[in-house]
């Protein structure tokens, strides 16, 4: 029973994120690039991005951390250029890279930072923002939520891009056949666990030559 439920979790998980990110990596198959404020203006559909005249709002930073206090994820909220502060931040790069995150922690704990990741980080700062977008209308509630705690002002339509993310159609299509793969177990196992074997038939009743009646008699 343990192993078909976790089959059934595997399966969902599995189908759940190989076809939607199937479904991106063959809408997706160029990258759209645009200003940041055409991008806000327009909103086009499209998830792969390259934004470029950018300014990040160092100011609203935000981290997630796990229980052990290490930082998980940063998220730094961008604006056009020359915009106004105090406008509710409507784009969120995501990022969880190491030399990010390293140096994001080192900043927070006013410890000497690793001199080489700030570099990094700084150089990768000047760049366009690339990566995939998560629109928060495709967030749960909960995940709302915990966005909402995290102080960054957020506008009621923001996006969320995921930093450096490309559609990757082959390991797309890889756990949507392990998805398959687990579906087709499962139900392997189902049947074979309400599939009740036939009794074999009753053998024969030997004949007695001195006494053919009792060939035909059955015990009480």
């Amino acid at each position: 029973m343990r192993l078909m439920i976790f089959l059934l979790i595997v399966a969902g998980a599995c189908l759940w994120w190989g076809t939607q990110n199937t479904l991106v990596a063959l809408k997706e198959r160029h990258q759209l690039e645009m200003t940041c404020a055409d991008y806000l203006s327009k909103r086009p559909d499209a998830r792969w991005l390259k934004l470029t005249h950018c300014e990040y709002d160092f100011d609203h930073l935000a981290y997630e951390q796990y229980k052990s206090g290490k930082i998980s994820k940063v998220y730094l909220p961008v604006r056009p250029e020359g915009e106004a502060e105090g406008q509710p931040t409507r784009i969120v790069v995501v990022r969880d890279d190491k030399d990010m995150l390293d140096t994001t922690e080192q900043l927070e704990k006013d410890e000497a930072t690793n001199k080489a990741e700030e570099d990094r980080v700084m150089a990768s700062l000047q760049k366009p923002v690339e990566g995939l977008v998560q629109f928060g209308l495709d967030l749960n509630d909960k995940d709302k939520q915990d966005l909402a705690n995290l102080g960054l002002g957020l506008d009621k339509n923001f996006v969320l891009i995921d930093y450096g993310e490309k559609p990757k159609l082959t390991k797309a299509l890889a756990v949507l056949m392990v998805g398959l793969g687990a579906v087709g177990l499962f139900v392997f196992l189902l049947l074979r666990r309400f599939r009740k074997p036939k009794a074999p038939p009753k053998p024969p009743m030997p004949v007695n030559p001195n006494n053919p009646v009792g060939a035909f008699e059955r015990p009480l």
